[in-house]
């Protein structure tokens, strides 16, 4: 990956050498071991029993109908398939989908979607700073530097130890607040502890969880959570519950 946007090359010849990214040689390494018992760890895609990422049948289905009735390849603007974007948005956003005050776009990936997301802080606020993790993927830092924001590094991972670095990082406080037969629905709060205990709350949200059955020929179903699970979790009280 470029690690530097600021550079003044001549030509092609002249651009520095790439950086080689630790996370694609890991799922390199992952793809070439014969064991069949091995885990990759590189990228968090469901996988089956012999190693492979099943298309979902509805997904199928939802390919075949657009070669069935899509009738232009015509250019659709620089905010992509605006009708896409709104029925994602209750999916997504469920009781906020109807704030005006959120929009939606589609966007060439992720990392198209983080320089989108980076030029528009940067424009509503040059001054803004940007928390990243550290390692994190090499690709990032220079998308944050290539719009002029601060990018501010945090450790969270001890590469020699091979261990995370919670105590250094955040508190996080996972609740739950409805629990029916199939779906149960999580609140969570992350706060940062300072270097002299206090924490400070940064960031509230919730998760909805269902729990499905993947059958052999590609069928997934939302079924009942198995009793010996369901008679362990417990909502939390309506005092916890409070932001």
């Amino acid at each position: 990956m470029l690690t530097r946007t600021d550079a003044k090359a001549r030509g092609l010849a002249d651009l520095p050498p790439v950086e080689s990214d630790s996370l694609l040689k890991l799922i390199a390494l992952a793809n070439a071991d014969p064991r069949p018992d091995k885990i990759d760890v590189g990228v968090g895609v469901f996988r089956d029993a012999v190693g492979n990422t099943p298309i979902l049948k509805v997904m199928k289905e939802a390919e075949q109908r657009l070669v069935d009735t899509q009738e232009s390849k015509s250019y659709l603007g620089s905010a992509g398939d605006k009708r896409f974007a709104e029925l994602l948005r209750p999916i997504l956003l469920g009781e906020h989908a109807e704030d005006e005050r959120i929009a939606g776009l589609q966007t060439p990936g992720g990392c198209g979607a983080l320089r989108l997301g980076f030029e528009l802080i940067a424009t509503a606020n040059p001054g803004a700073r940007v928390l990243v993790g550290t390692p994190t993927w090499p690709n990032h830092p220079p998308i944050i530097g290539a719009v002029r924001l601060e990018q501010v590094d945090y450790p969270y991972y001890e590469t020699g130890q091979g261990a995370i670095r919670f105590e250094d990082m955040l508190e996080v406080h996972l609740l739950v607040r409805e629990k029916r037969s199939r779906v149960l629905n999580y609140l969570f709060r992350f706060s940062k502890i300072s270097n002299s205990g206090a924490r400070e709350l940064v960031a509230t949200g919730d998760v909805t969880v269902v729990c499905v059955a993947h059958y052999r020929d590609g069928r997934m179903e939302a079924v009942p959570i198995p009793a010996e699970l369901a008679n362990q979790i417990e909502i939390a009280p309506p005092e916890l519950l409070k932001i």
